[in-house]
């Protein structure tokens, strides 16, 4: 397991890791992409009244005809509900983008770097007691960062490819089993081998 996560409402780990972070990347592309496109709406919203030649001849007789058959609050109400939701679409997006993005780029970065969230915490304890004794300590899952996230995404096994198995949805289950992972520490075996040839 790697985490609970209370946006999906469940844990994070082996067989879903990969579909968490296709989530999350997905969820903020399209956070993003209301964003641009809600900014030239709230651009003319909030900023068209101070400019005299976008207001037209039109759009005033619309108003004042729409303020005579109703009431002037009733109009002036509807006026005030579009300019906060418009409002609370740009803000809501923007921000959602913004703590999504970072959310995304640390899972990302975990990924490239083999580790979970829980690993993380363990991986910092290790390096420090490690650089109390004068040793360096190196993540012995860190297979380096494109073969991490290869891994990560399921893609690590031969007939796998990023666009039909990350892009597209698929169920492709991930080649550990859970319980052994590659290393980069050697086996004994291959100490003794290095040795013996030297």
């Amino acid at each position: 397991m790697d985490h609970h996560c209370p946006w999906i409402n469940s844990c994070v780990g082996l067989y879903n890791y990969k579909h968490f972070v296709l989530f999350c990347v997905y969820m903020l592309a399209g956070c993003v992409y209301v964003a641009l496109v809600a900014a030239p709406v709230y651009n003319d919203h909030f900023y068209s009244w101070d400019r005299d030649d976008d207001v037209d001849a039109a759009s005033i007789d619309a108003s004042t005809s729409m303020a005579a058959e109703r009431p002037a609050l009733d109009w002036l109400f509807q006026y005030a509900t579009v300019h906060h939701m418009v409002y609370y679409e740009i803000v809501l997006t923007s921000a959602v983008a913004l703590v999504l993005g970072c959310l995304t780029a640390y899972h990302v970065f975990l990924a490239s770097r083999n580790e979970t969230c829980i690993e993380t915490h363990i991986n910092r304890r290790m390096a420090k007691s490690m650089l109390a004794k004068g040793l360096t300590y190196r993540n012995p899952y860190d297979l380096g960062w494109r073969k991490n996230l290869r891994q990560a995404l399921c893609i690590d096994a031969p007939g796998r490819s990023f666009w039909r198995h990350v892009l597209l949805p698929s169920t492709c289950p991930p080649v550990s089993d859970g319980l052994s992972y590659p290393t980069t520490l050697m086996s004994v075996d291959d100490v003794i081998e290095d040795i013996s040839v030297v």
